[in-house]
């Protein structure tokens, strides 16, 4: 067998392996386990404390490791989840279409009349807002294009508090800086933002 055809360590003989080590040494201890290269090594280093979390969980640190883009290849992207509702509440079941073509209302009036108590939860996305009614949602990115004179994009009144998927993620992580190291998904959002940053120093 050659040395470039490494089989990955265990779990548990991993987490030895990179015990006591420093930081670049860990990081090099991980790439090795799984065959990657040196390169990948600068990608994952704002990673670590994901891949120590996930040591000291007993978890496998190998899915921290696995690059966003090569898993994103060839999948089918993903509905966003719909959280439930308060108590009381109900999803819309107008659709902003619809009532533009019936009552000409612009998508303001339209989110002030039918989204806006599910605004004030917190529950609504402009993903979420997606997956219920997408004619809204396109409706929503139409009013915050820039103009094409000034350059200046229109914001949703504030009481419309419907944030955009970096958004929330931005406000998670703000509100729980360690959240990304029980939440598999805010987790992948860290990884792929510092191998982004990371390219975009290179250039």
């Amino acid at each position: 067998m050659s040395t470039n055809s490494r089989m990955p360590l265990p779990i548990k003989k991993l987490a030895p392996a990179v015990a006591g080590q420093t930081t670049t040494e860990r990081i090099q201890s991980l790439l090795i386990a799984e065959g990657r290269s040196t390169e990948e090594a600068e990608q994952i280093a704002q990673s670590l404390p994901l891949i120590e979390a996930a040591i000291a969980r007993g978890d496998d640190p190998r899915k921290v490791l696995e690059k966003p883009m090569n898993r994103r290849a060839g999948r089918k992207k993903k509905e966003p989840i719909v959280p439930p509702l308060p108590s009381g509440l109900t999803w819309p079941t107008e659709t902003y279409s619809k009532a533009h073509e019936a009552f000409g209302e612009d998508i303001v009036a339209y989110l002030d009349r039918v989204w806006l108590p599910l605004t004030r939860t917190g529950v609504v996305t402009l993903a979420v807002l997606r997956a219920r009614d997408k004619s809204a949602a396109e409706a929503i990115n139409n009013y915050s294009r820039p103009d094409a004179k000034t350059g200046e994009r229109k914001r949703l009144p504030a009481r419309l508090d419907i944030p955009t998927a970096k958004e929330a993620n931005d406000r998670a992580l703000a509100a729980d800086p360690e959240l990304a190291q029980r939440d598999p998904r805010l987790a992948q959002v860290v990884v792929s933002r510092a191998i982004r940053r990371l390219k975009s120093e290179r250039k």
